[in-house]
């Protein structure tokens, strides 16, 4: 027998979901309209400025053509703007804009609060043993190198 429930990840799969849809949620009910994969984005650009959409893509683990539909999306909302990349002139790059970055100060609280939720009770011991324990799960699934 097959027993999903004990595949840690399944609950990693059900943990996104869920953290998603409550932070989807927690960002409208706060006013903004902000969906969860562009909070991703922004995240990285704001650690990070001048990244490219593959940069993007890779650092969310998502396909670039999905990434180009969602920066597409952004861009229309203000929230990120495109730039010719300046070593090659025939790629962009991805900077937050003012708009976007003003949206830190409001979200990441919303972030952390969600975050504070889904630790609470939990022994900050066994939470730095699941982030070294996931790290290493998703070491292991990569592809090797060639």
């Amino acid at each position: 027998m097959f027993d999903f429930e004990e595949i840690p990840i399944y609950w990693v799969n059900r943990l996104a979901f869920s953290a998603r849809k409550e932070l989807s949620a927690r960002f409208r009910e706060a006013g903004f309209d902000v969906t969860p994969k562009e909070w991703a984005v922004l995240l990285i650009l704001w650690r990070r400025p001048d990244q490219t959409p593959g940069s993007i893509a890779d650092a969310t683990v998502r396909d670039r053509t999905t990434v180009s539909r969602l920066v597409d999306g952004m861009v229309r909302k203000g929230l990120v703007e495109r730039r010719a990349d300046p070593a090659d002139r025939r790629r962009s790059v991805l900077r937050a804009t003012a708009r976007g970055h003003a949206l830190k100060e409001h979200l990441v609280p919303i972030a952390k609060g969600l975050v504070a939720q889904a630790q609470r009770g939990i022994d900050p011991e066994h939470i730095q043993i699941t982030l070294k324990t996931l790290r290493r799960m998703t070491q292991n699934t990569l592809p090797s190198p060639d």
